[in-house]
C-alpha cells in the first residue's frame, strides 16, 4: 500500500487471521481541508483495492453515503465516488460519529469488503470525553470461516 506521495494521508494497518481469512484492518486519518495544502485532493482509491479489508477512520468529509447530516463537501463527493467505484461496503448507519456543542455530523467512515460486511454490525457509543464517538463492531466478526 503506497501512500508515500500523499503527505497528508495517515494510514496504519494490521493483518489479522480470522478463521481462514487474512483480514486487513486499516485506520485512516485525513486532516481537515484547512490544514492541508490548498491544491490537495484527498483520495483513498489505493485503500479501496484491498481485499478482505475493514477500513475505518476520520476522513473529515461529509456525504449522505455515510449518513452525514451536513451538506456534501468536495472531499466527500470525491471519496463517495471512489467508494461507489469500488466493491467496499459502507458500514455507517444513521448515527452521528462526531458531536460538538454546535454540530452533529459523520466525518468518520467505516468500510468493509462485501464478505466481511455481512458479518459486521456497526454502532457508536456515547462514552469517553472525545467529540468523536467510538465505533464498535458486533462480535460476530470473529465467526468468519
Amino acid at each position: 500500500l503506497n501512500t508515500k506521495n500523499d503527505k497528508h494521508l495517515e494510514v496504519q494497518g494490521i493483518k489479522v487471521t480470522l478463521g481462514e481469512t487474512n483480514v486487513n484492518i486499516i485506520n485512516t486519518y485525513i486532516p481537515p481541508s484547512s490544514s492541508c495544502d490548498s491544491n490537495y485532493t484527498a483520495s483513498i482509491s489505493n485503500l479501496l483495492k484491498l481485499e478482505d479489508s475493514i477500513i475505518v477512520g476520520d476522513f473529515n468529509a461529509h456525504h449522505s453515503l455515510w449518513h452525514s447530516k451536513l451538506q456534501a463537501d468536495t472531499r466527500g463527493n470525491i471519496i463517495a465516488n471512489e467508494i461507489d467505484d469500488s466493491n467496499q461496503v459502507v458500514l455507517n448507519e444513521k448515527l452521528d460519529t462526531r458531536i460538538t456543542k454546535n454540530c452533529e455530523s459523520s466525518p468518520d467512515i467505516s468500510l468493509a469488503s462485501p464478505t466481511l460486511a455481512m458479518n459486521i454490525d456497526w454502532h457508536t457509543k456515547q462514552t469517553l470525553g472525545s467529540n468523536h464517538l467510538p465505533i464498535t463492531p458486533d462480535p460476530r466478526i470473529t465467526e468468519l470461516n
